[in-house]
């Protein structure tokens, strides 16, 4: 192999005999690394090429390895001269030396010239700490070349204030394509520059950074704040992109900070290095170096209160043992709840259990009561439709340690306390009466357990003002909320109020951790409310540190099903409802418009306008609900249907029950329903609940959102459907917990989010995601979202006879956007796929149970678009679809379902001859071959020989 290369003066070329080309492309044929491209290695692995740096007499692939790592293919001739197709700089720049070459003596190896920064995140890549620290540094928008790098004696980056300057944010170029950087850490090491291993970076041998203005030439300045992380360490943060320099600054010339890797603006501290010395100082220290630096204007300091917090109640590390009544509790505890017990045994019975719903925190809470039956009574303060739920469980769970005559609930505010009650149950009311607040004789309850304690986020409520005293005088307090914090942070202000001593004032809380918004209220008046959510990392570890035990169903009930949440389009097609819709459409109009004007006079008459608007929704789309129920229920499965609205919860009803009543009457049985809202009578709740749960006859359970999201088991179900959504993502998770829980036995949980489109369902759904992401990232520590796919089936006001023909028009709808992707999260990635599937298949694809059935869907889709594409390639000339577009999707399905590629091209082997051949067939004489072609055939050959499709579920 020959290739040609270029001298330093560039009008010159020769031949190097035998040699290989040294490219980035290359892939690795040995070794830990075998598959990855040399590139890959040498941005990710940086011992790894130091090792091979170190090595001498290497052959092989290794050697070329080498040599890229070097910057140059090896040289055959006595000038020395190198390869041109090398991706490090060569001899034909003269003005730069390259950094494997050693430097003279009293002389610095300079950087090559810059290919350009970007200062920002590109689209999707975060840069990894090499390429952030070691890639060229910025140029001017104007300048050709780039000034020299100075280095240290130790050949690390030197900080240079006037590079500052010259650098700022200010006069940051346009945003190139990121390139990977021609200089790596380790090119450093070569010919003796730099001997240090990659972890001697943080031994800086540069001098201390100079005392200068704490702004850069142009002005620009930036702000940080210290806060702690999610896992306790001290951070310093910034929410901006920093000038590259200014990053050197602080990486390499404040040696208490370590850079995050793939984060610029993010710094941890290393607190070993000041050893016995208290946070509040080491935080001093932090800020005092980073304002030395240019650039740097403000470093706001964590609080005071956070570290006295954090100070006063440390995380204890003494093992306090399972009392023997607990470990008597049958059937046992789960690993996962005796771990809960004991979290809140170490912190003396002063806790919040905050496990996600359908863990057993009851019962949790429960055996932390029992290992304190010294101290009994216990007061129990509930939700008032769970009150009974509680009885049922005390009597289930305690049954050797209390009767049934012991357990008191309290009905009504004339009620008193029995003296020989063990238990007390309350609802949240009710606890406005001073009479319950204490014992029969006067004194204080030892023990309290506040379930869905979210009930007292609003300091200003009465039951908040009743509650927090009662929990506060208590010896042991067992909080219990799977949803601790259901919008926003300022939620969690009176749990941590209640649960440490000397917590501070709401203020300082609110102005650490939330978001200070302005609202309009009406008549000029101007108030300010506290949203979102600041500092969550931080929020999350005081929390976790200090009363918190949290633990997700995902990691420790691997048993439980897959949630699966499909978001429903519903298409208004009744000229009724249409009107009402057009009525709520002008409405939200006439709201954006108030809006705009500040709403300075009209702040009240808003929230209540959109108050009616929503509930009008209900009512425009109700036709749609009730056809997409009757489409639902042709599957013999038990549901869920839930509505905020009286006059959507009695529409509903209506429309089940005439859908059950003809179904019923066709299977020859009685199929019924079971409907609980806000005025249900409380001791008619668990009847109503055990029989849904008993009676295979009641198929359908018509709940209130905000009165059954809580403490109710209806796990006999495996559908649940939103008929109407609600503001809160926490209400929403508590509904869906319902069903997704403990006791569970079906395969796959199925969540359907019934949408209007062009209605305020839709901006109702964006806010149930973004407040979802504050949320998650306070209570689990990482940012998620609520992950809905968009269901292949429409559904509007029309009667849909067969659900194939829905599915052909939303395969027809994907066809048009040939170019995207995207609708392979359908599993239509072509009509004819349809052909390929069983009626049955069709009915668990459209309501969205994937889980059983995934299989079958590769295997099939796969056949049909090898099926399709061989056909395509065959009529290459007048075909609308190239040959390697077909190529593209295959492989890009290939990755989205992360099968062997043979799979999808062998597919489904049956006897028969499968109908998507016979439907190209037909197809042959039709020039050119289009979809619409293929779709109007696969329809005809549908309606013609249905007996033709098998069944592949057992292939």
């Amino acid at each position: 192999m020959q290739q040609r290369a270029a001298s330093s003066g560039g009008s010159s070329t020769f031949t190097i005999p035998n040699q290989q080309h040294v490219d980035g492309s290359t892939r690795i044929g040995f070794g830990k690394h075998n598959g990855k491209t040399f590139e890959e290695v040498a941005t990710s692995d940086l011992g790894y090429c130091q090792w091979v740096l170190n090595q001498e007499g290497c052959n092989g692939q290794l050697a070329l390895f080498k040599s890229y790592l070097q910057g140059t293919a090896p040289p055959t001739d006595q000038n020395n001269n190198f390869n041109n197709n090398s991706r490090r700089f060569s001899q034909q720049h003269p003005n730069t030396q390259h950094p494997s070459s050693a430097p003279t003596s009293g002389q610095h190896p300079s950087q090559p010239p810059s290919s350009g920064w970007r200062p920002q995140n590109p689209r999707g890549h975060l840069p990894t700490f090499q390429e952030y620290a070691f890639s060229a540094p910025p140029a001017t928008r104007n300048s050709i070349s780039t000034p020299h790098l100075p280095l240290s004696g130790g050949g690390l980056p030197t900080y240079d204030p006037n590079r500052v300057q010259q650098y700022s944010a200010g006069s940051q170029p346009s945003m190139p394509p990121y390139q990977t950087p021609r200089t790596l850490p380790w090119q450093s090491t070569q010919n003796n520059v730099h001997n240090q291993h990659v972890a001697g970076y943080r031994t800086k041998s540069a001098p201390a950074a100079p005392t200068c203005q704490n702004a850069a030439s142009d002005g620009k300045t930036y702000n940080f704040r210290m806060e702690i992380g999610s896992n306790g360490s001290l951070k310093l943060t910034s929410g901006d992109w920093l000038p590259r320099d200014l990053w050197r600054a602080l990486s390499f010339e404040t040696p208490l900070l370590r850079p995050v890797d793939n984060n610029p603006g993010e710094y941890v501290v290393n607190e070993a290095l000041m050893p016995n010395t208290s946070r509040a100082k080491i935080i001093d220290k932090v800020i005092a170096e980073a304002k030395k630096l240019p650039g740097v204007a403000v470093v706001e300091p964590i609080p005071q209160f956070v570290l006295s917090v954090l100070s006063s109640n440390p995380t204890p590390t003494e093992t306090i043992p399972i009392p023997e009544a607990i470990d008597a509790i049958q059937p046992p505890l789960k690993p996962y709840q005796r771990a809960g017990v004991e979290f809140a045994l170490q912190r003396r019975g002063r806790c919040l259990l905050g496990d996600e719903m359908g863990l057993g925190k009851t019962l949790q809470a429960l055996a932390v009561a029992l290992a304190y039956r010294t101290e009994w009574p216990v007061l129990v303060i509930c939700p008032p439709s769970l009150k009974f739920v509680w009885k049922d469980q005390i009597l289930e769970w305690l049954k050797d340690h209390v009767r049934g005559d012991q357990v008191q609930v309290i009905m009504k505010g004339k009620d008193t306390i029995q003296s020989d009650a063990k238990f007390v149950i309350v609802g949240y009311p009710l606890m406005n009466n001073s009479k319950l607040q204490t014992r029969p004789n006067g004194s204080n309850f030892q023990v309290v357990i506040c379930d869905e304690c979210h009930a007292i986020k609003d300091s200003k409520a009465q039951r908040t003002r009743a509650v927090i005293p009662v929990i506060q005088r208590a010896n042991r307090a067992i909080l219990i909320s799977g949803t601790p914090a259901l919008n926003r942070a300022a939620e969690l202000y009176n749990i941590l109020y209640c649960l440490l001593k000397d917590f501070p004032s709401e203020s300082k809380f609110h102005n650490r951790y939330c978001i200070k918004e302005q609202q309009h209220i009406g008549k000029g008046r101007v108030v300010n409310k506290w949203v979102g959510a600041e500092n969550k990392e931080e929020l999350y570890s005081l929390l976790t540190s200090t009363i918190m035990i949290r633990r997700l169903k995902k990691d420790v009930l691997k048993e439980l099903p897959e949630k699966n949440r499909i978001k429903v389009p519903l298409d208004i097609t009744d000229s009724k409802a249409q009107k009402v819709l057009a009525e709520v459409q002008q409405a939200q109009k006439t709201m954006r418009e108030l809006s705009k004007e500040s709403l300075m006079n009209g702040g009240g008459q808003r929230s209540e306008g959109f108050l009616e608007v929503w509930r009008k929704t209900g009512e425009a789309k109700i036709g749609a609900v009730k056809d997409y129920l009757d489409y639902l229920l042709d599957n013999d499965c038990k549901m869920l249907v839930f509505a905020h609205h009286r006059s959507m919860l009695d529409k509903l009803e209506e429309k089940v029950d005439g859908i059950l009543r003809v179904k019923g009457s066709s299977a020859g049985k009685n199929y019924g329903l079971i409907r609980i809202d806000g005025q249900t009578p409380q001791t008619k709740r668990p009847e109503l609940v055990k029989k849904f749960q008993e009676d295979d006859n009641i198929r359908v359970a018509v709940l209130s959102i905000t009165a059954c999201s809580e403490g109710l088991t209806l796990t006999a179900a495996s559908v649940v459907v939103f008929a109407e959504l609600y503001w809160v993502p926490g209400t929403i998770e508590q509904a869906e917990a319902r069903v997704h829980r403990i006791g569970q036995t079906k395969s796959c949980v199925d969540i359907h989010y019934l949408i209007a489109r062009g209605s305020p369902d839709e901006a109702v759904y964006a806010c149930l995601k973004r407040k979802k992401e504050d949320t998650s990232a306070i209570l689990n520590g990482e940012v998620e979202t609520l992950k809905a796919h968009d269901s292949p089936v429409r559904f509007g006001g029309a009667k849909r006879t067969r659900p194939i023909n829905d599915l052909y028009e939303a395969a027809e709808a994907a066809v048009e956007e040939v170019s995207e992707l995207s609708y392979f999260r359908m599993f239509f990635p072509s009509p004819i796929a349809l052909t390929r599937i069983p009626r049955e298949m069709v009915f668990a694809m459209a309501r969205g149970s994937y889980g059983r059935t995934k299989k079958c869907f590769r295997l099939a889709i796969g056949r049909v678009m090898h099926d399709l594409m061989r056909s395509y390639i065959a009529r290459q000339k007048r075909s609308r679809i190239h040959r390697c577009h077909w190529i593209a999707r295959l492989n890009a399905a290939t990755r989205e379902y992360n099968m062997p590629y043979a799979h999808f091209i062998n597919g489904v082997r049956t006897g028969d001859m499968m109908l998507s051949r016979r439907v190209l067939t037909t197809l042959a004489e039709t020039e050119p071959i289009t979809f619409k072609a293929v779709l109007d055939e696969s329809k005809r050959y549908w309606k013609v020989e249905p007996s033709r499709i098998r069944d592949i579920r057992g292939v």
